[in-house]
């Protein structure tokens, strides 16, 4: 940049920049051999020159070169773990910045940043054909002496090869980088408006390890939302079918229509609050993105709601002709064939925590399930002991509700069986 000041009846421009820049403009040229040594210590180099203007020029012929300074942002001490984790989650972090190649390098390394991918210029990576951009896109780990148009140009290269494409940046110039970016993240301290206004994320503390953080959390809750998928299929598929089949077997529908409809809020809200609130554990990040092609229901899910949705059937069938144990009356068979079914979905709940074959603590952790589920279990008993006339059921005893809980909990053992067949496939 260059700003025009007057002073004692004259016209100085006075230059800062690039050393390389500005050097090549002055006259005699500078003797810059030691300001490589400022960049190997990660220091950015900053260099100063002058030069007077006459009426009617825009800026002088030659430059009268002042100096140079060596400047060093201190890299927060977080940063180097964040970009290992980010690493091992199959994340690629690139470093765009206006530095110099030295100076970018030495910090690219200190972060973990840099390991075995190019170091490549600006103006080296402008003059690329479209498609060599693409192929040196993935390749890229530091991207110096860079335009803001060279961030945008690294933005639509990446995108062309079909990857999700995360931004941060602080400055105006960011803006089109930020605004074409899948996810832009601006600093909310020293970002400008036009910044927070083209992002999506606004960083509210500057810090990269909150992105980190923000990827595992964000990959916990798509996790927990294939948790409730689980659930929620195999209810439906479940008690869908047993409605379906049991009048064509000529038996007894196995469900009233406030039954189903109390089945169906467990379903879709109390389900959704308790799988929901699974918290981020360290696996999370150990993994690859998922494509953004892939389906939300993975094959193990598929398998997992498939298998258990059958067995509910078969049993619920067995159970529908042959008549349940020390039940003693045809309501008795109905009510406990209701409540064995939402017992059983309980259990099964405790199996959708352990999405894709990863089971966190069972017993313990997330108090928000074992509180819902455990709301769950009493409004059942509730329902069935006094709500008979709006849910057509009678009350059961003790030794009944034992059954019914001891009967339904070999559901626990489907999805330990489930992993068993996955570590071995």
């Amino acid at each position: 940049m260059a700003t025009v000041i007057r002073k004692d009846g004259r016209i100085l421009y006075l230059v800062k920049g690039a050393p390389e820049i500005v050097g090549a403009r002055c006259s005699p040229s500078p003797d810059m051999s030691q300001i490589h040594h400022l960049a190997e210590r990660a220091m950015r180099t900053l260099a100063f020159a002058h030069g007077e203007l006459r009426e009617g020029e825009d800026h002088p012929a030659v430059l009268t070169w002042d100096g140079y300074v060596g400047i060093r942002d201190e890299v927060r001490p977080d940063v180097a773990r964040s970009v290992q984790i980010c690493d091992q989650a199959g994340i690629s972090v690139k470093m765009v910045t206006g530095d110099s190649p030295q100076t970018a390098a030495s910090i690219a390394r200190e972060t973990g940043i840099l390991s075995t991918g190019l170091i490549m210029t600006g103006p080296e990576f402008r003059d690329l054909t479209p498609e060599k951009q693409r192929e040196s896109a993935e390749k890229i780990q530091v991207l110096a002496r860079s335009e803001p148009h060279d961030k945008l140009l690294l933005v639509r290269a990446l995108q062309a090869k079909g990857e999700v494409v995360a931004v941060t940046g602080d400055g105006t110039n960011d803006a089109p980088a930020l605004s074409n970016a899948d996810v832009g993240f601006a600093m909310g301290i020293a970002g400008t408006e036009v910044a927070r206004e083209a992002s999506d994320i606004i960083l509210l503390d500057d810090s990269f390890s909150t992105i980190e953080r923000a990827v595992w959390w964000g990959r916990a809750l798509f996790e927990n939302i294939q948790r409730f998928l689980i659930f929620q299929l195999t209810i439906n598929i479940s008690a869908a079918i047993l409605t379906f089949v049991a009048p064509l077997l000529g038996l007894a529908p196995p469900f009233t229509i406030m039954q189903l409809l109390w089945i169906n809020i467990i379903m879709d809200s109390l389900a959704a609050l308790a799988l929901c609130s699974e918290s981020p554990h360290p696996a999370l990040m150990s993994r690859k993105p998922i494509p953004k092609t892939a389906s939300v229901i993975t094959p193990y899910m598929k398998r997992a709601i498939l298998i258990t949705a059958a067995i509910y059937i078969v049993v619920g069938v067995a159970g529908l002709v042959t008549g349940l144990p020390f039940m003693h009356t045809p309501q008795e068979q109905a009510t406990a064939f209701f409540s064995a079914f939402v017992i059983a979905q309980v259990w099964n709940g405790l199996n959708c925590r352990g999405i894709n074959g990863i089971m966190p603590p069972v017993f313990r952790g997330n108090p928000v399930f074992f509180l819902v589920m455990g709301c769950i279990v009493i409004i059942q008993i509730l329902i069935v002991q006094y709500g008979g006339m709006f849910f057509d059921t009678v009350p059961l005893s003790p030794v009944q509700w034992v059954i019914i809980g001891l009967g339904t909990m070999p559901v626990l053992l489907i999805w330990p069986l489930l992993r068993i067949g996955k570590n071995t496939a």
